[in-house]
């Protein structure tokens, strides 16, 4: 992560990303308690409980360290009362056939299983400042493909 970079979030994003962040700091003492334990174990090197305790608290200071650094370099973008697609829109498309929904979310926020689709992916940009009954052609490597938009939530 560039630190310079703002990371660009819908309120929903940022809220998930707190909540996240709460909830590994409340479970970090449950796992220091469990690396204590192990270590009381002796012999540290054989000891497997306490090489896995603490890579799991190491991962967890990292994934909090992380958190913070989004959390405190974002920029929440609220959705703006407007018709065309912007970061925060809900996108209905019809593509080969089908109606398919998108949202338009921040980078960090994109998971492709639910349909959230970032703003600086190759569909996330062709979709940005669109109109509904608007066709988008967008060009990935596998070819080009083309949506018609039905509807902008």
């Amino acid at each position: 992560m560039n630190p310079t970079t703002k990371t660009i979030l819908t309120p929903e994003g940022k809220r998930k990303l707190e909540v996240e962040m709460a909830e590994l700091r409340a479970r970090r003492p449950a796992i220091l308690v469990e690396v204590n334990k192990a270590r009381a174990q002796g012999d540290l090197k054989e000891n497997g409980a306490y090489q896995a305790n603490k890579e799991n608290l190491r991962e967890t200071d990292r994934r909090i360290t992380k958190l913070e650094l989004m959390l405190r370099r974002s920029q929440v973008v609220e959705k703006v009362d407007t018709d065309e697609v912007q970061l925060g829109s809900k996108v209905t498309v019809e593509y080969l056939g089908k109606k398919l929904d998108y949202y338009i979310v921040g980078e960090t926020e994109a998971d492709p299983r639910e349909f959230k689709i970032s703003l600086v992916s190759p569909l996330g940009k062709a979709f940005l400042g669109k109109h509904e009954e608007d066709e988008v052609r967008v060009v990935t490597p596998i070819g080009e493909s083309i949506y018609k938009i039905i509807k902008i939530v």
